[in-house]
């Protein structure tokens, strides 16, 4: 079972790095521009036209190769934008605990109720389509689980001794934050044996 599991995360592996590799030749691999008319419209798939052509002529590969491009920058940022908020929401609840927890928890039930398709697509229509408010509105709908599972995190945390010590030092709870605990919910890279 183990093996077999290892086995799944390397395929998972090679499909991220080959879309990643994807992305960064998209100028490379591309045959035409995904922009300008490279044939007839709708042509069927051939040898020029791997995958034909749209409405406009437009090469169907070289939009998808590029599209690798495109949504793989919005994937990196909005999940950064989702990461940061939550571990800044989930450390902050579990460290200060009381009020703050219960609001902060609050919070993320409201988001985890709200469904995000829907509201990307409200915040879309009132702001513009643009890729800036994709990236942002995916940003600020998935940072709720992150923020549970950092919370959780830093409830077990916050007894351990070190932090009772760093406090018993005069330490403030944004050191202990910034210094103690952020570090030790952020995953470490691991030696080779």
């Amino acid at each position: 079972m183990r093996r077999e599991r290892h086995v799944f995360v390397w395929i998972g592996a090679a499909i991220v790095g080959l879309l990643v590799l994807v992305a960064v030749l998209a100028p490379l691999l591309a045959p035409f521009d995904p922009r300008a008319p490279a044939g007839p419209s709708l042509a069927p798939p051939s040898s020029a036209h791997l995958l034909g052509t749209n409405d406009a002529g437009q090469d169907i590969l070289s939009q998808i190769i590029w599209g690798t491009r495109s949504s793989a920058i919005v994937a990196v940022l909005a999940a950064s934008i989702a990461v940061g908020i939550g571990v800044a929401v989930g450390a902050t609840a579990g460290l200060l605990g009381g009020t703050t927890d219960v609001v902060a928890m609050r919070c993320v039930d409201v988001f985890l109720a709200v469904p995000g398709l829907p509201l990307l697509i409200l915040i879309a229509a009132l702001a513009g389509p643009s890729r800036g408010t994709v990236i942002l509105v995916i940003g600020a709908t998935g940072w709720p689980p992150v923020a549970r599972i950092v919370r959780s995190q830093t409830l077990t945390l916050r007894g351990r001794g070190y932090i009772a010590a760093a406090r018993g030092f005069g330490s403030g709870r944004i050191y202990v934050l910034r210094r103690h605990l952020v570090p030790v919910l952020t995953p470490r890279r691991r030696r080779a044996p």
